[in-house]
């Protein structure tokens, strides 16, 4: 299927961790040789992915920020894993590498590791696996993938999507992408009454002038046209001002990551910037269209102006 990137199988199996007196029940995950390390790369902090034995299994393994912390370990350390099985086997681990997803609950259980091992423990054959993982090029095919899985394999295989397994994340994604157009409803309104005042206002102040206009033969759609001018002025250099500040504080965010975050209340370390041409020119479309609409509002006052009485106005 285009849609699908990779596909790969896994396994999984609880075990106790044990680091002196201290004990940590945690689920190691086995991943296979032909896994696309580039995809976990950037949740690494310290050290590197394990390295996969081409004639058996390895016993390095990653394990969390969390976990590290928790348990004071640290790269090149080993550590010894109790499998809940009968007879009950050990494995004794080597720590290659440390990550941080900033996704608590994956975090502070599970450790990265091959699926070899996992296969070994198991008295399991080189084709047998606890599951299948599909990643797609979009998180949008995710329906229709699914939707023909199912069509294709039938009731013998179960399909559960991302959005289903960890349902509260993407729930509370889900909430904030509602702020966030909230919160843009809210700063067009601000700066749709902000314009309307400010034109209101240089209605009021030039009054006079509007009188004498009128007196002197000028048409409503021609003193009009003046405020119009004067008004999108005001909005245009608003809106470069505007743009100048917002991508360079983007880019400040961006390169330096000065804004941090609660990684335990946001699932990640700090607020996230994501360059995207599309929605920054739709925004500014969506603004200068809205503003100058709501010109027309004070722009009606013209009309409602009688000479005698705005020459005299004060």
């Amino acid at each position: 299927m285009p849609a699908v990137n990779q596909v790969i199988e896994v396994a999984s199996k609880p075990a106790l961790l044990r680091v002196d007196d201290e004990v940590e029940g945690i689920v190691i995950k086995g991943l296979p040789a032909h896994y696309k390390v580039e995809n976990f790369q950037k949740y690494i902090k310290e050290g590197n992915f394990i390295q996969f034995d081409s004639t058996g299994y390895t016993m390095q393994v990653l394990i969390s920020e969390i976990l590290a912390r928790r348990m004071r370990l640290e790269l090149g350390m080993n550590v010894n894993a109790f499998f809940f099985q009968d007879p009950p086997r050990a494995r004794r681990l080597e720590i290659v590498g440390i990550y941080s997803t900033g996704f608590e609950d994956f975090d502070k259980q599970i450790i990265i590791g091959d699926i070899g091992m996992i296969r070994r423990l198991n008295d399991w054959t080189e084709d047998e696996a606890g599951g299948m993982e599909i990643y797609l090029n979009s998180e949008e095919d995710i329906p229709s993938v699914i939707a023909h899985l199912e069509d294709w394999a039938g009731y013998e295989f179960y399909f559960e999507s991302i959005k289903r397994k960890y349902l509260e994340t993407f729930d509370w994604l889900h909430i904030i992408t509602n702020n966030v157009n909230i919160f843009l409803g809210l700063i067009l309104f601000v700066a749709c009454f902000n314009m309307v005042s400010v034109l209101f206002i240089m209605i009021m102040e030039r009054t006079n002038m509007i009188g004498i206009l009128k007196a002197m033969g000028g048409e409503d759609q021609l003193i009009r046209s003046v405020f119009w001018v004067l008004g999108s002025r005001i909005l245009f250099k608003g809106i470069l001002i505007g743009n100048l500040i917002g991508c360079s504080l983007a880019f400040i965010q961006y390169k330096w990551r000065v804004i941090k975050l609660d990684p335990e209340n946001y699932f990640m370390e700090f607020v996230p910037i994501q360059w995207s041409l599309l929605p920054i020119i739709l925004i500014n479309v969506v603004t200068i269209l809205l503003v100058l609409l709501s010109l027309f509002l004070p722009l009606r006052r013209v009309t409602q102006v009688q000479p005698v009485q705005s020459i005299r106005f004060d």
